[in-house]
């Protein structure tokens, strides 16, 4: 696997209550897997401004578009309907932060509007209310809706998933459909916030999540060519699904040099197949580990010179019979000036070489090795 990406972005500030930002950047990557190969070219350009509508509001808009182009290779057990697609995202949005009280009450409202040429436009809209009773605490509430448009390979894909010998012989495959439709969750967040000192802060959120229009693959009638008896698997969108739970993080800093912050995040997942029959259709509770935790130690040495450390933990996974497992990554960075950064660190000390999840629908795994990196950045 290659590539390589150029991001640039400038900030200009117009006036004391009005600034834009603008962004755009390049990515390129090749891979050369067993399953298939791929080269893939994005750009993308994003632009946002930001002024005061009023003394007790502050309005946001924005517009970007995407373009992605892919080439694909096709191999003898996964083809492509379009080895040469382009695929086109266009989106704009506005939120108005709205005071209601001075220092106490706080309403965000905004909606994005997204347009893809695979499967037209959607809506994603947000409301958020913050409440703060004090200088040390806040609570906080949001209802949202969310879109995932669907991949390419739900979309083209043929995977030849099993192949079972006989007269006839058996062929299982497994086919994206461009009819599907986009997946979209509806979220409902609760917070609170408390900084009991002014070396500690506490934050606590729970969640709950509905998912409709889920893609699956979905058995069709088999039928014969040739020697050979097809037992197609389509996808459609068929289930849903619910996720609740809660994320808990504290911050403490032992020291002005020194800060100490972790979070214990816990889900649970219950998936309703409406009458599904498709075998991808999994456990709910083996699709994603109930219980993450993470811990971060960060410490200057000097005003140029910081390093961190950081610990993570994740649950077992029932799907794929995926064990827990810890990691540890390490960075140390050096700022010689406001304008440039070097670091070097090093990821996966503790977890080289482990399953971290396992799909059934691509016969596919993800194994994580030790990895070194090094960044450098110039701000200009």
């Amino acid at each position: 696997m290659s590539g390589a990406g150029l991001r640039t972005r400038w900030t200009r500030t117009l006036s004391s209550t009005s600034s834009f930002t603008l962004q755009a950047f390049l990515d390129q990557y090749s891979r050369a897997l067993e399953l298939f190969e791929e080269d893939r070219t994005t750009a993308d350009v994003d632009f946002q401004h930001s002024f005061q509508l009023s003394p007790s509001q502050q309005l946001m808009w924005g517009a970007a578009t995407r373009a992605s182009y892919t080439d694909t290779k096709d191999t003898f057990l996964i083809a492509w309907r379009d080895n040469h697609r382009l695929d086109l995202l266009a989106s704009a949005f506005v939120q108005d932060e709205i005071t209601l009280a001075p220092d106490r009450w706080k309403l965000t409202l905004g909606t994005k509007v997204e347009h893809a040429d695979s499967v037209g436009a959607n809506l994603q809209p947000s409301l958020r209310l913050l409440y703060t009773p004090n200088d040390h605490e806040s609570w906080w509430a949001s209802v949202s809706r969310a879109v995932r448009t669907p991949s390419q390979a739900e979309q083209d894909v043929t995977v030849l998933q099993g192949f079972v010998p006989g007269v006839p012989n058996q062929v299982f495959l497994l086919e994206g459909d461009r009819d599907v439709d986009p997946e979209t969750m509806d979220a409902v967040e609760l917070g609170y916030r408390t900084r009991p000192h002014e070396r500690v802060s506490i934050d606590l959120a729970a969640f709950y999540n509905h998912y409709r229009d889920l893609i699956q693959y979905e058995p069709q009638t088999p039928f014969l060519s040739g020697a050979d008896l097809i037992i197609p698997l389509i996808a459609q969108n068929v289930p849903s699904a619910d996720a609740y739970g809660f994320e808990l993080a504290a911050e403490w800093a032992p020291a002005e040099n020194t800060r100490v912050t972790g979070s214990w995040s816990r889900q649970h997942i219950t998936v309703d197949g409406g009458g599904s029959s498709s075998p991808t259709v999994s456990e709910p509770e083996g699709i994603t580990p109930e219980n993450q935790y993470d811990l971060r130690v960060q410490h200057d040495f000097t005003s140029e010179l910081q390093a961190d450390a950081m610990v993570f933990y994740v649950d077992r996974l029932p799907q794929g019979d995926i064990d827990h497992y810890w990691r540890l990554d390490l960075r140390l960075e050096y700022r010689p000036d406001d304008r440039r950064s070097f670091a070097i660190g090093v990821q996966n000390l503790l977890h080289d070489g482990e399953k971290e999840f396992d799909t059934a629908t691509f016969n596919a795994s993800n194994e994580m090795d030790l990895a070194v990196y090094f960044k450098a950045v110039w701000s200009f």
